[in-house]
């Protein structure tokens, strides 16, 4: 499904709305495909703009090396990147309103 399928309906995609990127948002089995698509055809990364992963099947319990050690810091990076995003939309509204 990821070599085949994903790629066959970015390209519909693509093609329907005559762009060049996407926005690709998967959802447990969407992103592994995702992932399989990314490695088995490379040449499809270049048409995403972003790629979202919603309730991704992976499980760090098995990991070695940095990422286990970073694993633990998620939630802090997770209300970090909240709290940025929140700032640069407050800052975006209240320049768009002093103009």
């Amino acid at each position: 499904m990821g070599k085949y399928d994903v790629p066959a309906e970015i390209d519909h995609a693509l093609m329907t709305a005559n762009q060049t990127k996407l926005h690709y948002i998967g959802f447990s089995m969407g992103t592994s495909m995702f992932w399989v698509m990314c490695a088995t055809r490379p040449e499809y990364n270049e048409k995403i703009k972003l790629m979202t992963a919603l309730a991704p099947v992976v499980f760090i319990n098995n990991m070695v090396g940095f990422p286990r050690l970073i694993a633990p810091l998620e939630s802090i990076v997770f209300v970090s990147t909240e709290i940025l995003i929140m700032f640069v939309s407050y800052n975006e509204f209240e320049c768009d309103n002093i103009k």
